[in-house]
């Protein structure tokens, strides 16, 4: 019982980093493809995550 405790855990707490990577990818796609007048936002939603 407890491993299984362990695997959920380790589970949810991958997927939260995960989502929170990809925003830096955001930053990077709108900075490369010319989304530059969303960077502000984006970056204020990524303050609010950390």
């Amino acid at each position: 019982m407890e491993s299984r405790l362990n695997i959920e855990e380790n589970f949810w707490s991958r997927i939260k980093y995960e989502s929170k990577r990809k925003m830096f990818f955001v930053v990077y796609f709108a900075v490369n493809y010319g989304f530059e007048s969303d960077i502000p936002d984006i970056l204020q939603y990524i303050k609010k995550l950390f």
